[in-house]
């Protein structure tokens, strides 16, 4: 096995700078939609953090905007910009960025806050275990996806063929890789665009077998928010 660290980058945007959460904002409030976001992603950054502890990965934020990366909410891991253009180039941006550094690679969204380390580690351990090609995939139970990763080069093309935020997005970028190496299929995770997803995602926090200090701060904010709704 490979004993180079997998790199993993943290999909984030700076409440203030950019807008963020639309959908979810369209309903519960800007503000209430960036709490969110924060929290959600502090509660991945958690669970990366529990496994870089023994060496596996290498955790940081991937910032959507340059000034952000000195933003405080972001002072906890490093920091890398994930530059101009639509989403294919910043994943493509990203994904390349990273394996300049390390073998391995993976991209993580923030809106899985109920991420397990058996999840990031099985990621680790599929990537790391061969000197082939092999790719990692976890689905979003909408069609998206809420984490890739690689140990191989993926030509920006690749990324530029995919139709991002659709039912078969997934569908999509597994039939584009799929010709250049093999991919594993991570569990499936439900993720939070609307309103609608809140509910659902409080349950999955509450049902983690051994949740994290943040995921159950997460728990209990959605809670909280549902009850004044009603």
């Amino acid at each position: 096995m490979n004993l180079e660290p997998t790199a993993v980058a943290i999909f984030v945007k700076t409440p203030g700078m950019t807008p963020l959460k639309t959908r979810l904002a369209s309903t519960i409030g800007e503000e209430l939609a960036e709490e969110f976001h924060v929290l959600s992603a502090t509660a991945v950054a958690a669970v990366a953090d529990t496994v870089s502890q023994d060496g596996k990965i290498q955790p940081c934020w991937a910032v959507a905007e340059q000034a952000g990366q000195d933003n405080v909410l972001w002072s906890g891991l490093p920091t890398v910009w994930q530059g101009d253009g639509n989403l294919a180039d910043r994943l493509d941006r990203i994904y390349s960025t990273l394996r300049d550094q390390n073998r391995q690679a993976v991209l993580i969204g923030a809106d899985t806050p109920q991420i397990t380390s058996e999840i990031l580690t099985e990621a680790h351990r599929v990537l790391a275990q061969t000197e082939n090609p092999q790719f990692v995939i976890g689905r979003a139970d909408d069609g998206g996806f809420y984490l890739f990763g690689g140990n191989s080069p993926i030509p920006p093309n690749v990324w530029r063929s995919v139709s991002y935020s659709e039912p078969t997005t997934a569908d999509q970028l597994l039939a584009a890789i799929r010709s250049f190496g093999p991919i594993h299929e991570l569990p499936t995770l439900s993720d939070v665009d609307t309103d609608e997803d809140l509910e659902p995602m409080a349950y999955a926090l509450a049902n983690l077998p051994a949740p994290l200090g943040e995921q159950i701060r997460l728990q209990q904010w959605i809670s909280r928010l549902l009850m004044e709704r009603e």
